[in-house]
């Protein structure tokens, strides 16, 4: 399982350029500004932290940070 706080320590870890404390957990992540690239480092990220790895067909739904937790949930 990995919490929303995790997802926001990867991503900035990730070195993503956001303030995630105005991150809420629905919100769509794009909307703050991160973009494709931000998004791939993101995924490597959280590998490390979630242990699995996003597949391809399941990463245009990784846009929330409840999508993240429900996809490393399952």
């Amino acid at each position: 399982m990995i919490t929303e706080q995790q997802v926001k320590d990867a991503i900035i870890a990730a070195g993503i350029d956001v303030d995630v404390s105005t991150i809420g957990p629905q919100d769509n992540l794009g909307d703050h500004g991160i973009d494709s690239l931000d998004f791939f480092n993101l995924f490597l990220e959280l590998e490390d932290v979630g242990g699995k790895k996003i597949p391809d067909e399941d990463i245009d739904k990784m846009n929330t940070i409840e999508a993240i937790i429900q996809f490393y949930a399952g």
